[in-house]
């Protein structure tokens, strides 16, 4: 038997004392009982309010005295005990049924007491062996002393969590990190010091992808997980990621680290149920790199999982049905919460969205596994926070409620398991339509909730040969979906894949960069609702583990005519200006014509199809004939829901693809000389003078179009 723990003492104590009374369950007399006390002499007494690590390994039986061996920070003291003496009789111990224990004082009446921190106490069924100890000490230290103690960041200074999903590091180049450079802690620290000072307030660690640690386990050891890959698969086992951890360093703990050295909450988001490569488990051969997914558990056992067809994301995942599923995932939950200073955990549960067998469970009993999970966790992070302290507890779940029953997600219940935040999540992309006002209406005002947004706003058509498979997000997007969920009640804003969309260029740099700067508006309800240049979107999103039923792609015949949802948020300062709507096709539709209507109005057409707004988000598509656009005022939109109607009159099929809406900038520099100015009205009378346009007018009433009647708007659109 082993027990280990951390103390530290007051300030100007130079002597400690440590009793552990220990009793079988062979009679009641206090002579049948195992006693070890231990206390600090001059040789062994420690000043100041330094943490140390002590650990007391036991060995013994009914018949033969016991063999007692004290360590502290790591090291051996004695091997009989230190000063002041080991008693023990004859016993048989056992410590967690007898109901006798004391630590930090005598068990009998309370008598030397200790003075300071007890922390991080663990009872082991076995002998740990010096080497053991040695890394436990150094693993638990890192929980306690590496590290200063904080208080957990107040919710009020928590407005935008950033997800990191860690295999980032790896998959995308970027100026921490080129084409074929290996792991390291500067690639590490990268992803993290590249948010400092962006408006983003917490960092969610995300190590790995649930089943192997990212981090030095005792649950799984490397050096096991690799020996059984090896004698299994007869490849030898290699992922950057654990060959990382297995040659001394932790990726987790880094991440935790260097989040508070940048003044960013240390939260850890952990994946309930990921598939990832869990396809391959099968494989003859199988890859090398798949060791950081694939385990003994998840192969010994395929009556876990949900179904047979590896091909399938929702049946290659694990039945949380079963305890042990849950139990393997929660024992590494565990580990992580005992061995490291976090601040906070999210659970999530859309990587991915599948636990249950629906033909064999019920909704009741669904729901109550997952709340019991929540319940388990709950306890784990109250057990294993220090004294005044409070670690947060989160889940993410779908902004949709369609799949909230099979989920087994009962929101009521999870927080009064002990959720302290929600963070609503559309899985992969940015989608501006959810039902955010409904689901808000079951959580109390003390629950802090967020909404999701991400990089990309949909897929890119398959006509598409770049690197990149989906379109990034306009800054005006970003903005008009945070001010829609502010105005529906949300109480900040959470990042999700953000870095994942650079793209490698010929100097091994990232080609395109994350818009961190846009996080200092996102944080901000007041900055969102102010900002007047909106950009609305319906496009093609993955909606399986949201439940949303995607309004688009849509194939259209001749004459057909659909309608969309498009909900908006009216601005501070009220919508005014012109507004254009374009629709996309995933082919050329030059030849097709086509109707809109919005709210009922009917639309001029615009030739104008190009980007609305300048930037570095590339929408990744150049072909203009793929596009259509219609012309509408400000007056036609109204806060809520808008009708969109789109009709194909001639020509088809098309699959509409995507369709957006947004507010014409007042000032743009429209000569692309760096600058607005003056000069930009000359390209802009031009275009205005364009009868296609759809926005001349004869406004003086001469009876003509000419510059005279652009004098008005070039007034509006002049800078200071």
């Amino acid at each position: 038997m082993a027990i280990v723990f951390g103390v530290r003492h007051d300030s100007g104590q130079n002597k400690w004392y440590l009793e552990m009374i220990m009793r079988d369950n062979y009679g009641s007399d206090d002579t049948e009982k195992t006693q070890f006390n231990c206390w600090g002499s001059s040789r062994y007494s420690y000043s100041g309010s330094q943490w140390h690590h002590v650990c007391v390994v036991y060995e013994g039986n009914l018949f033969a005295a016991p063999t007692i061996d004290f360590y502290v920070d790591g090291s051996i003291i004695s091997d009989t005990g230190v000063a002041g003496g080991v008693n023990y009789n004859y016993t048989d111990l056992d410590f967690v049924t007898s109901g006798w224990g004391s630590i930090g004082s005598s068990y009998q009446n309370g008598d030397y007491p200790f003075h300071g921190d007890i922390s991080l106490v663990r009872v082991y069924d076995g002998i740990l062996s010096s080497a053991e100890i040695a890394w436990n000490c150094n693993i638990g230290m890192t929980a306690v002393d590496s590290q200063p103690v904080v208080d957990a960041p107040a919710w009020s200074n928590m407005h935008v969590i950033f997800d990191n999903d860690t295999t980032n590091l790896l998959t995308c180049n970027s100026w921490y990190r080129q084409p074929s450079h290996y792991l390291t802690p500067y690639v590490v620290q990268g992803s993290i010091d590249e948010l400092a000072d962006t408006g983003i307030d917490v960092h969610l660690a995300c190590p790995g992808l649930g089943r192997v640690p990212f981090w030095p386990s005792r649950t799984l050891p490397l050096e096991k997980h690799y020996d059984w890959f090896l004698n299994h698969y007869g490849v030898i086992a290699g992922g950057q990621f654990t060959d990382y951890v297995f040659m001394g360093q932790d990726v987790l703990g880094e991440m935790l680290a260097h989040s508070k050295e940048n003044n960013l909450g240390a939260f850890v988001s952990y994946r309930l149920n990921d598939q990832h490569n869990l396809d391959a488990v099968d494989d003859n051969p199988v890859s090398g790199g798949d060791s950081g997914t694939i385990c003994q558990f998840y192969y010994d056992n395929p009556s876990y999982r949900l179904g047979p067809d590896l091909t399938r994301v929702d049946q290659r995942v694990q039945n949380w049905a079963y305890p042990e599923v849950r139990d393997f995932i929660f024992e590494r939950v565990e580990e992580i919460c005992e061995n490291y200073d976090l601040e906070g955990l999210q659970l999530d549960l859309l990587r991915h969205a599948s636990y249950f067998d629906l033909n064999s469970t019920d909704s009741n009993q669904r729901k109550a596994i997952m709340t019991d999970f929540i319940k388990r966790v709950r306890q784990l992070l109250t057990r294993t926070t220090q004294p005044g302290k409070h670690r947060y507890l989160g889940v993410r779940v779908p902004a949709f409620d369609d799949t909230y029953d099979r989920l087994g997600i009962n929101l009521e219940d999870m927080i009064d398991g002990g959720v302290d935040f929600i963070n609503f999540s559309n899985f992969f992309h940015t989608v501006q339509q959810n039902e955010l006002s409904t689901l808000l209406g079951s959580v109390p005002d003390h629950i802090k909730t967020y909404y999701e947004v991400t990089n990309t706003i949909s897929w890119i058509p398959p006509v598409d040969t770049t690197p990149r498979h989906f379109r990034l997000c306009t800054e005006q997007m970003l903005v008009t979906t945070a001010h829609l969920a502010y105005t529906a009640g949300i109480n900040g804003i959470s990042a999700f894949n953000f870095q994942y969309y650079r793209p490698p260029t010929e100097d091994g740099t990232g080609g395109y960069e994350p818009p961190y700067e846009v996080f200092t508006i996102l944080a901000d309800a007041e900055q969102c609702a102010e900002y007047e240049n909106q950009h609305y979107v319906i496009a093609d999103v993955y909606d399986y583990p949201t439940g949303w039923v995607n309004q688009l792609p849509n194939v259209y015949t001749q004459n057909e005519s659909v309608d969309f949802d498009l909900p908006m948020a009216e601005p501070d300062g009220g919508w005014s200006g012109n507004w254009r709507m374009r629709i996309m096709a995933d082919s050329d539709i030059s030849g097709s014509t086509w109707e809109a209507k919005f709210n009922g109005i009917l639309l001029s057409t615009n030739a104008d199809v190009s980007e609305p707004y300048d930037g570095d988000y590339d929408p990744q598509w150049d072909s203009s004939n793929m596009y259509k656009a219609f012309t509408l005022s400000s007056d036609d939109v109204v806060n809520g829901n808008n009708t969109v109607t789109v009709k194909l009159t001639s020509a088809g099929p098309v699959n509409l693809v995507y369709l957006d809406l947004f507010r014409i900038p007042d000032q743009q520099d429209l000569n692309e000389d760096g600058k607005i100015d003056t000069n930009d009205l000359e390209v802009m009378a031009c275009y205005w003078l364009n009868t296609d346009s759809g926005l001349a007018a004869d406004i003086d009433q001469s009876g003509r179009v000419d510059l005279k009647d652009f004098a008005p708007l070039a007034k509006a659109l002049s800078p200071n």
